[in-house]
């Protein structure tokens, strides 16, 4: 269980998340590993199986970008890269088609962030803003309500304090990453470790 969060705005895509993993059974525990992560030249978030995020992260290898528009990168470059890549790397149960992933995926690229659901199908919201696990009702409602803020980190901050505070299943410390301009270097992952709570 867990909330990510994707905002586009001023040009810049950035995604959070937190930091909790819970079994089947119920344990939950804080894990080290980020949920958001640079992956080549986009920023990627995942929910669901912890399984997928490493496959993608640590056995992928990112397709180039280059010139591509976002869109028709995803759908023709990194979605057959990841089906391939769990294909040959994961097993699937015997309820599960070939097709379909134990995760959803949120991606931020070139200020726009898209949602990669189970069967990785790709869509993008025309509100510039998107979440995903067990968080994600509160955290739209969030930032539904702050998108009226410039303050990025703010709204980022609301929607993540809101998701812990009403779901079971979010837990600090909260870890955000933002796409970097052309000219700007890479900023090193947020993470904020004090609990309000």
């Amino acid at each position: 269980m867990t909330v990510i969060i994707g905002i586009a705005q001023d040009g810049l895509a950035t995604l959070a998340g937190d930091s909790a993993e819970t079994d089947w059974r119920g344990n939950q525990v804080l894990i080290a590993e980020e949920k958001v992560f640079r992956f080549g030249d986009v920023l990627v978030g995942t929910s669901g199986s912890p399984r997928v995020a490493q496959l993608i992260r640590f056995k992928m290898k990112a397709p180039e970008l280059g010139d591509a528009d976002p869109l028709a990168y995803l759908v023709k470059d990194f979605i057959p890269k990841v089906r391939k890549c769990l294909a040959e790397n994961s097993k699937h149960s015997a309820n599960k088609s070939e097709s379909e992933v134990d995760g959803v995926l949120l991606v931020g690229c070139r200020g726009r962030v898209f949602e990669i659901d189970s069967y990785l199908s790709v869509s993008e919201p025309i509100w510039g803003y998107a979440a995903i696990g067990i968080g994600a009702p509160v955290a739209l409602g969030a930032l539904y309500a702050t998108r009226h803020l410039e303050n990025v980190p703010r709204r980022i901050e609301l929607a993540m304090e809101a998701a812990e505070r009403h779901r079971i299943g979010v837990m600090r410390p909260f870890v955000s990453i933002t796409e970097s301009r052309a000219d700007q270097p890479e900023p090193a992952p947020e993470r904020e470790l004090v609990s309000t709570r």
